[in-house]
């Protein structure tokens, strides 16, 4: 509850940003697994759970009193920082070394996998490099369009579907009743 401004020169080494809001579902999801990052003394880096895109700050706080206490958490008003991110999806998560360098970066939910990854970046920041401005990234838009029930596949309870996805037959619509 306590009120404090922190900026990149506050960064003392690497630093997780987490961005969440308390409305968002894969956030709450992925809340309890991250916090228990947060509160090992034997993480090398912060983890900084930074609320975003919330109506109020009464529900990030409600959400907040529901969690582990001992974290850091802040409350990015007006949604100035990610708004000068260019946020588009929450959760997010970023690898801040200290210098404030952007190091590693993940939208969605954050899994064991992922964190292992932030965690040997964190301890060798700047091994081995990227240069994304090389990288062609393909458009793998489809175009899904409408679903016609009657032309679905009918499917009943206890029965097993299976079948295989390509390229060019990537989509098999099935519909069943149920209550």
């Amino acid at each position: 509850d306590d009120t404090i401004e922190v900026t990149v020169e506050d960064l003392e080494h690497p630093t997780i940003m987490n961005i969440w809001a308390s409305w968002c579902g894969p956030c709450r999801f992925e809340f309890p697994f991250l916090t228990e990052y947060a509160l090992q003394d034997s993480t090398p880096y912060d983890i900084w759970f930074v609320n975003a895109s919330d109506t109020t700050l009464a529900a990030a706080q409600r959400f907040l009193r529901t969690q582990e206490s001992g974290i850091n958490a802040y409350l990015d008003p007006n949604n100035a920082f990610s708004n000068r991110i260019g946020l588009e999806v929450l959760p997010t998560t970023l690898l801040i070394d200290a210098d404030g360098t952007l190091l590693a970066a993940h939208s969605g939910i954050m899994t064991r996998t992922v964190m292992d990854f932030f965690h040997a970046v964190a301890e060798n920041p700047r091994v081995g490099s990227l240069d994304v401005s090389t990288v062609e990234i393909p458009d793998i838009s489809a175009i899904i369009g409408p679903i016609n029930p009657e032309e679905a596949k009918p499917i009943i309870f206890g029965q097993q579907v299976v079948g295989v996805i390509t390229d060019e037959d990537w989509r098999v619509d099935y519909r069943f009743e149920g209550t």
